[in-house]
């Protein structure tokens, strides 16, 4: 069987011929089907013998289990874009960047070789500058792609000026065999090491908009086109969580044994300032930024207990009842904005009255992602805090940040339920069914959530 980013890659050449051949009413729904092949044939098809030259972890199931989380999210993206299309904008455009950016996150946590996980970044990375910029007559969305694209430009030579200094010490660029040789070294790590290693935890903080490297975050959310804030909300954050998770299992982790202060400032840096920040916030895709800050500090938990018996499982569950509750709200939130909007929370008041379903979606993605019983959220923030009571400091914020973020979302729930609506409000019906199978999904695993994750 073809290797499942050969064919993700392959996907986004195809979605060129179709444009070609000016077949574009069939662009979405074959996109979707054959990401729907992918993910089918990465789970139960033959596991792919080449690795290519030992640069993929093929036979790695931390990376088999990102992917399919990443290839989910993927579908679901691509089936809210339908919305481009009726606006008449170029459908293939969007769908071949979006599909290549998928295509770059699989590559972050399939890589056995570092040098996969820098290309795979970067692929990602500049599909994220464009599609943030595309609003060419917005000025806050051609703000928010030059000044995505300078910061994450600096990262990306940090990242590799880190990259460079660990294989001056170690002499490779494969995974497991740094992970050989930094055994080795790591009972006197020279400090060559220990910048390099730094340094690309660093600039992986800054992918996952982890405090204090988070300031582009808020301001890129709300300056980009509102189907591009999901998609960074979502599979951008989850590939930079996996890559991090990845490296710490396997490599970084001799640092962060040796340091652990570094990721315990930037968990609780991210948990409170996120949480407090979206306070204040009015703009819909700014307390999203927000809410994505916070519980970035919630995944960096695992990262630093990644060798934990429950760490694997505790990423796991909190990755996709994160990525679920945000897609559903998200999937509204798309269909409610018109353009000219300034996107304020105002736009869910009344949503109940007029779609009591999808406003329930939304609420069951909400109280998701606030960790409200009995939702997979809950199940996940127990155990990630769980692993955070290695460290009382970090338990206590990540229990106060909890209590702070159930105001933030509360207030989305309380102007679907308790405000009026509007008079020309109004949900596409793909919409609303995207965020009720998102809402269906969350239920279903938070009944089904000891047999898939800890069986």
């Amino acid at each position: 069987m073809l290797d499942t980013l050969v064919l993700t890659s392959l996907l986004g050449i195809f979605i060129m011929v179709l444009e070609m051949l000016k077949a574009r009413h069939y662009i979405i729904p074959i996109t979707v089907v054959a990401l729907i092949g992918i993910l089918l044939n990465h789970n139960f098809g033959t596991n792919a013998s080449d690795s290519f030259g030992n640069m993929l972890a093929t036979k790695d199931p931390l990376s088999k289990s990102f992917i399919s989380i990443l290839i989910a999210i993927g579908i679901v993206i691509v089936t809210m874009s339908y919305q481009h299309y009726k606006q008449g904008q170029r459908l293939s455009d969007f769908m071949i960047l979006k599909v290549f950016i998928l295509a770059g996150a699989i590559a972050m946590v399939y890589f056995q070789n570092l040098i996969v996980f820098f290309i795979g970044l970067e692929i990602l990375s500049i599909g994220l500058y464009t599609l943030s910029t595309s609003d060419k007559k917005n000025i806050l969305s051609n703000e928010a792609g030059m000044k995505y694209f300078i910061t994450g430009s600096f990262a990306t030579a940090v990242f590799l000026l880190g990259l460079t200094l660990i294989y001056a010490h170690t002499g490779t660029f494969d995974l497991v065999t740094m992970h050989e040789r930094m055994q080795v070294i790591s009972a006197d790590m020279s400090l060559l090491v220990q910048v390099g290693l730094f340094l690309m935890i660093v600039a992986l903080l800054f992918k996952t908009s982890a405090v204090p490297f988070h300031l582009w975050s808020p301001d890129v959310y709300q300056g980009s086109p509102i189907m591009t804030t999901a998609l960074l909300a979502t599979l951008s954050k989850i590939a930079a969580i996996g890559a991090l998770f990845r490296l710490s299992y396997y490599g970084l982790h001799f640092f962060i044994d040796a340091y652990p202060s570094v990721l315990i400032i930037a968990s609780c840096l991210s948990m409170l300032v996120g949480s407090i920040a979206a306070l204040k916030q009015t703009n819909f895709k700014r307390i999203m930024a927000f809410s994505g800050i916070t519980n970035a500090g919630f995944m960096l938990i695992p990262v630093l207990y990644s060798h934990h018996e429950n760490a694997i499982s505790a990423i796991m569950m909190y990755a996709i009842s994160y990525a679920l509750g945000s897609l559903a709200v998200f999937a509204v939130a798309i269909g409610l904005v018109t353009k000219g909007e300034d996107e304020n929370i105002k736009m869910f008041n009344g949503l109940a009255k007029k779609y009591p379903i999808s406003a329930l979606s939304v609420t069951i993605g909400l109280l998701s992602i606030m960790g409200i019983p009995p939702l997979i959220g809950f199940f996940a923030k127990y155990n990630v805090i769980v692993l955070a009571m290695n460290n009382l400091v970090l338990a206590v914020v990540a229990v106060i940040s909890s209590a702070i973020s159930v105001y933030v979302y509360f207030r989305i729930i309380w102007a679907m339920y308790l405000k009026e609506s509007h008079e020309n409000q109004s949900l596409r019906w793909n919409k609303s069914s995207i965020a009720i199978i998102c809402a269906v999904a969350l239920v279903l695993l938070s009944v089904f959530s000891g047999v898939i994750f800890f069986k």
